[in-house]
């Protein structure tokens, strides 16, 4: 008895490029995904580095002000210590007028820094916030007390 079977070389060829191309597919949708995520995680280190930045300058504010109280609007930089080890807050005053003080709250962590300027006007036994100017990354956001 003869059996009679199929030839299948074309059959195969076909299969063997079929899989080649499923593999050059899968191969390109893990290099984009590297990539998306490569990008999310830099974003994300950014984002988190900036918070803390913003989060330093508030916090330099009170202790900015105590300052001042304590030794007036003589010119002069301080370091403030940060609970961050990789953090530097430096506090740099700067008398401007009869009553006015400007303090520069510089701030850096890492590669990133930002920086703001505080005016505060002298009121009786205490100094008051007049307005506050924020400089990162080139811009600059100017807020003030009426």
């Amino acid at each position: 008895m003869k059996i009679w079977y199929r030839d299948r070389q074309g059959s195969r060829g076909f299969t063997l490029i079929a899989v080649i191309f499923m593999f050059i597919v899968i191969a390109a949708a893990v290099a984009a995904m590297t990539v998306l995520f490569a990008t999310e995680n830099r974003r994300t280190i950014g984002t988190h580095s900036g918070t803390q930045l913003r989060q330093l300058l508030l916090a330099s504010a009170p202790a900015a002000e105590e300052e001042l109280k304590l030794h007036g609007s003589a010119a002069r930089e301080w370091t403030l210590p940060t609970p961050l080890p990789e953090a530097k807050v430096t506090l740099t005053f700067k008398p401007v007028s009869e009553g006015k003080a400007d303090v520069r709250i510089d701030v850096k962590m890492g590669r990133s820094s930002a920086s703001q300027t505080l005016r505060y006007i002298h009121s009786g036994q205490s100094w008051a916030l007049e307005s506050a100017t924020l400089h990162a990354d080139g811009s600059r956001i100017s807020t003030s007390n009426p």
